[in-house]
Formats: C-alpha cells, sequence, structure tokens
C-alpha cells in the first residue's frame, strides 16, 4: 500500500469516527426525525450506535461481525465503514481515543503504510483469522490507532488490550450480545 492510499485510509477512518461522534452521534444531536435511545438513558448515544449496527447487519452489512471476546474498557462509540472492500470496525474509548479494527480478504498493507510514515498512528495487530472458509472478507485483521489528538488520553492501556484480546463471531460475545438487546429494550424518544 502507498503511502498517499495509507494516509488516505487512515483520513477517511478518522473521518467516519469524527463525524457526528460515530454511527449516530457521541454528544451531536440525531438527525431531525429519527428515533433515538432516550438522552435520560446513560449511554444513550452508545446505545445509538450498537442500534445503527445492528440495522446495517440485518440488511446485510458484516460491520462488527467479529468483535472482542471481552467489552473494551470506556467503550463511548461504535463506527461502521467499508473502504475499498476493506470492512473498518470502529471503537470509541472515553477520552477520545479511537482503535480500528480492519477485515478484508487479503492483508491491507495499513500497518506496513503507518511503519513507512511515522506519527501517522500506531499498528496494533496484524494477523491472519481462522474463520470459516465461506467467510473470506473476515480472514485477516489490522488494528490500529490513528494519529491520536494531543488532547487524547494515553492509549496504552487500549493497545494493550487490542494486541491480546481473542476476536470472536459478535454472537458468541455476551458483552456485545448484552449491549444489543438493552439497545433494542430501551426507551426511545423522536427528535426533529
Amino acid at each position: 500500500m502507498t503511502r498517499t492510499k495509507t494516509r488516505i485510509l487512515l483520513a477517511v477512518a478518522t473521518a467516519v469516527a469524527a463525524a457526528a461522534g460515530g454511527c449516530t452521534g457521541g454528544d451531536a444531536k440525531p438527525d431531525p426525525g429519527r428515533t433515538v435511545v432516550d438522552f435520560s438513558v446513560a449511554d444513550h448515544a452508545l446505545l445509538d450506535d450498537v442500534l445503527a449496527v445492528d440495522a446495517k447487519r440485518s440488511a446485510g452489512g458484516f460491520n462488527f461481525s467479529y468483535v472482542p471476546q471481552t467489552r473494551p474498557d470506556g467503550l463511548t462509540g461504535l463506527t461502521a465503514n467499508t473502504v475499498d472492500a476493506t470492512i473498518v470496525d470502529g471503537y470509541r474509548i472515553a477520552g477520545g481515543a479511537q482503535m480500528f479494527a480492519e477485515f478484508a480478504a487479503q492483508p491491507t498493507g495499513t500497518c506496513d503504510g503507518i511503519r513507512g510514515d511515522p506519527g501517522s498512528g500506531v499498528c496494533v495487530r496484524q494477523e491472519r483469522l481462522g474463520v470459516a472458509a465461506d467467510d473470506p472478507k473476515m480472514r485477516n485483521l489490522t488494528v490500529y490507532l490513528p494519529s491520536p489528538s494531543p488532547s487524547a488520553p494515553s492509549p496504552a492501556g487500549g493497545v494493550a488490550f487490542w494486541s491480546a484480546v481473542k476476536m470472536v463471531p459478535a454472537s458468541e460475545a455476551a458483552w456485545f450480545t448484552a449491549l444489543v438487546e438493552k439497545a433494542k429494550t430501551a426507551p426511545k424518544t423522536r427528535v426533529g
């Protein structure tokens, strides 16, 4: 992967994460006329992101097909994107850090690009996953932290977690299935 393509991929992933804080929100107000998790519910922005991810998956999307076996500490939001046949799942962590998990049929070269362009991010992990032969788009995993903002907390804890955590099908991650259920059953409100 060229340095330019790596920068573009990192910029796209960062823009997706920054745009309104995730799938639906962070602290930003959702689009008018939408039904969202009631603002009085703790973690309402995260739960809105979970509903958006679940809706995409129900419509045939592949984001968050594999997730960490255990919930990342301080998880505040999720982002979902696809770039050049690469599935990019973003995990927003309290304090502004964002980790991205890329899934692709072939190695993406993102880590090579990061290593070749110091300051563009931190490659946390790159490996081939042992997934079913009928799921080729999930065969390679790359986890990285884009260049952190000066105000973001140190990513050391996140790097340690993401370098070692086992990635499992979403249906096998109790924390994720519980979060989806909580999001579905949470009180909703119409905005706009």
